[in-house]
């Protein structure tokens, strides 16, 4: 669930990184969880420093979540025990050699998150306390033959019948794509390069070092200095200087300004001065102008169609004469393939489903035109279908529990006191 909800109750006056129903969550807490997402990313050859928020986005629900789920399961008494944790620490499977606990591993794995035996214990038990309600969540849940039906129903029913299309037809012209460029230039970035500042230093000349340290304080504090840098440009112009200092000038960013090199004769101050967009010419945007201004085009022109569809008493006739709808014939054609056909939306399928046979349903809007069909025949999902599909019950139980489960949190969520320390933001 997103965090939006909780920015109401942003709060400077809490010790932890958030606090539930009166109780802080620890920084320690929500860091272990950023680090072992950021890990798991990383071992999955995932640049994590864009992501930055989106990680503490998601630790942040995690541990506010987690926080819930005990409190709940304290009320009703299922909470884990210290020797539950233990037992299930020592039958991790990262912590195995050979089938066995090995304590080695532990540790190792303790040092990387730099957490202790007793945080990582108790850290278990509120995951195995979480996992106790699940468990009781997921016994209560079950699956009736009907709700397969209907589950198999909303895409395997088979239809036949027409199917109505109004489709507008737009054009834009030079004239427009030329005046929506020039307004709107800096939409069409053809790519980001980053601009780098180099100064130089003699790191034999103590009076230089003294000067380098000077800038280097003055440059973190945001000011420009006087001194003039011996290279100013793009990160990829850069050539001449040794190899760290191009590693560098890659690394520095937004949040990282300035990174320091040394080598056996120079001192460098390596700065990031900020990135200049290349923006696409007219002629590289202009098949990107036209398809956009003829969607926003097709999409206004739809919901007049839609207004002066919704005051006629629609027939076939009616279609076909006054809005040149194209008939296409169905034969028994199941709900999916239409939906993928036509690009058809979930709540669409609902419309068909609910359109009694002979009958029109209602105009239906898809992304560059309008679908009415008319329902000639309906038929049950075949034997043959029903078995292929045999194995979808665990499919429905599993989506059920996720259900309940997110009932469960948003009900525990809505009538709880939620605050997020500020400093998360920052």
């Amino acid at each position: 669930k997103a965090l939006n909800k909780y920015f109401q109750r942003i709060s400077g006056n809490i010790n932890g990184v958030a606090q539930v129903n009166g109780k802080d969550i620890s920084f320690q807490e929500f860091f272990f969880e950023v680090n072992t997402i950021t890990a798991f990313l990383e071992s999955q050859g995932v640049d994590t420093a864009p992501l930055k928020q989106q990680i503490y986005s998601q630790a942040l629900q995690k541990v506010i979540n987690r926080e819930l789920l005990n409190q709940f399961a304290e009320e009703e008494g299922i909470v884990a025990t210290p020797e539950e944790a233990k037992k299930a620490i020592s039958k991790m499977e990262i912590f195995q050699t050979n089938g066995k606990f090995d304590y080695s591993k532990y540790q190792a794995f303790l040092s990387r998150f730099n957490v202790s035996p007793a945080f990582f214990t108790e850290l278990m038990m509120r995951e195995l306390t979480v996992q106790h309600i699940s468990n009781i969540v997921k016994s209560g849940v079950y699956i009736t033959d009907e709700e397969i039906d209907k589950a198999l129903n909303k895409y395997f029913q088979r239809i036949s019948g027409k199917i109505f299309i109004i489709q507008p037809k737009v054009s834009v012209s030079e004239k427009d794509l030329k005046d929506y460029y020039e307004k709107h230039k800096d939409e069409f970035v053809k790519e980001k390069q980053k601009e780098i500042a180099i100064y130089e230093f003699n790191a034999k000349d103590e009076e230089a070092i003294k000067q380098a340290q000077e800038m280097f304080k003055l440059l973190k504090t945001g000011k420009k200095p006087e001194k003039k840098p011996v290279f100013s440009g793009f990160e990829n112009q850069i050539k001449g200087f040794p190899d760290k200092v191009k590693k560098e000038a890659k690394a520095v960013n937004k949040e990282n300004k300035i990174k320091l090199v040394k080598t056996k004769d120079k001192i460098y101050l390596v700065v990031y001065a900020g990135e200049k967009s290349k923006l696409k010419t007219f002629e590289d945007a202009k098949n990107e102008i036209k398809a956009k201004l003829e969607r926003n085009l097709i999409s206004r022109k739809l919901e007049e169609t839609l207004k002066l569809l919704s005051k006629e008493k629609l027939s076939e006739k009616v279609l076909k004469e006054k809005f040149n709808a194209k008939e296409i014939r169905l034969e028994n054609k199941t709900l999916r393939d239409i939906q993928f056909t036509y690009g058809l939306r979930e709540e669409d399928l609902t419309n068909i489903r609910n359109t009694n046979i002979n009958n029109l349903s209602n105009p239906i809007k898809a992304i560059d035109k309008i679908v009415i069909i008319k329902v000639d025949d309906k038929k049950p999902i075949s034997k043959e279908i029903r078995d292929k599909l045999k194995d979808i019950k665990p499919i429905l139980l599993n989506q059920k529990y996720n259900d309940v489960f997110s009932m469960l949190l948003d009900k525990l969520q809505k009538e709880a006191d939620i605050k997020i320390n500020e400093q998360v933001f920052r």
